[in-house]
C-alpha cells in the first residue's frame, strides 16, 4: 500500500496594481502558497493589497511570513514553515 502525498504549488506575484489581487486570493483558495513581490507597486497600493490577502490568510487559516522588506510568503492552512535561521525581522 502506498500513499501519495499531495504537491505544493507556489506561485510568485510582482503586483503592479491592486486590481492583481484577486488571482493572488483565487491561488490561495486553491491550496496554493503564494509569493508576493512588493517592489514594483508604490507604498499606498502595498498596503492595500497586503491587507486585502492578510484577510484572505485569516479567512482561510493560512498564514504569512515576511520574507524581506518587500517579500512576503502566503501560505495556506496544513502549510507549515519552518523558519531555519532565527533572524528577526521587522513587520
Amino acid at each position: 500500500q502506498t500513499t501519495k502525498q499531495q504537491s505544493l504549488t507556489v506561485r510568485i506575484y510582482a503586483p503592479t496594481n491592486f486590481d492583481q489581487v484577486t488571482a493572488i486570493a483565487d491561488d490561495l483558495k486553491a491550496g496554493k502558497a503564494v509569493v508576493v513581490n512588493y517592489e514594483r507597486i508604490e507604498s499606498a497600493e502595498q498596503r492595500r493589497i497586503c491587507d486585502f490577502v492578510n484577510g484572505v490568510c485569516y479567512v482561510l487559516d493560512g498564514c504569512a511570513r515576511r520574507i524581506s522588506d518587500q517579500i512576503v510568503l502566503y501560505v495556506p492552512e496544513g502549510v507549515d514553515v519552518d523558519e531555519a535561521m532565527s533572524v528577526a525581522l521587522p513587520y
